[in-house]
C-alpha cells in the first residue's frame, strides 16, 4: 500500500469516538455504509446474515485529486481498512475471486 489519504470528515458520515491523551491516536466510527450482519437462528440451527445498503449521501468522501491516481489506498482515520476505487471492484469482479466488496462511499 503505497497511498494514503484523509476522508473529508466534514462531508463524511463518521464521528471521532476517542483521542488518546497519552499519543493522540483516534478511534473513528463511520455510519450509513453497506455491511453485512450475522445473528443464529436457534430454532432452524443456522446462521442468518442480513444485508444493510448504503444511504443516500453516507459514508466515507475523499478527494479524488488526494488519491494521485491510485486505485487502491487506505485512510489515515481507518487505517485498517483497505479501500479501492470502482475501477478495480469491476476488474476483480468480472475476473472473478473469493473477495467480497461492500460501498463505502465516493470520491469527489
Amino acid at each position: 500500500m503505497t497511498t494514503w489519504v484523509h476522508l473529508d470528515t466534514d462531508r463524511s458520515s463518521v464521528e471521532l469516538e476517542r483521542r488518546c491523551g497519552t499519543c493522540g491516536t483516534e478511534s473513528w466510527v463511520v455510519y450509513g455504509v453497506e455491511r453485512w450482519d450475522s445473528h443464529p437462528d436457534l430454532g432452524r440451527g443456522e446462521l442468518i446474515r442480513t444485508k444493510t445498503e448504503r444511504l443516500a449521501k453516507a459514508g466515507i468522501f475523499i478527494k479524488e485529486d488526494n488519491l494521485a491516481r491510485a486505485d487502491i489506498f487506505r485512510v489515515y482515520e481507518l487505517p485498517g481498512w483497505t479501500l479501492c476505487t470502482d475501477r478495480v471492484r469491476e476488474t476483480i469482479e468480472k475476473e472473478g475471486s473469493n473477495v467480497t466488496f461492500l460501498e463505502m462511499g465516493d470520491t469527489y
